[in-house]
């Protein structure tokens, strides 16, 4: 079995989330969603994503923030 590159949706609109997921699992990829910044943070440890599509304004920290901890952490692209 191929294993299926991880995608963690980052989204405070629920709406735009599961469009935005429906899309990427459509296509094959496994795919998370979180709808704050503080929530981006745990998840990406946790879960390890390859690729992480992110809101840039989102309750708690802002996208930018999340994606500077993210890649200083060595983490998941963003």
């Amino acid at each position: 079995m191929s294993h299926q590159p991880r995608v963690l949706v980052v989204e405070d609109e629920r709406t735009i989330a599961e469009a935005i997921a429906a899309r990427l699992e459509a296509e094959g990829f496994a795919v998370d969603q979180v709808h704050d910044g503080l929530a981006a943070l745990e998840r990406a440890a946790a879960w390890n994503p390859e690729l992480v599509v992110l809101d840039v304004m989102l309750p708690g920290l802002n996208g930018h923030e999340v994606c500077r901890r993210l890649q200083a952490d060595g983490r998941s692209p963003c």
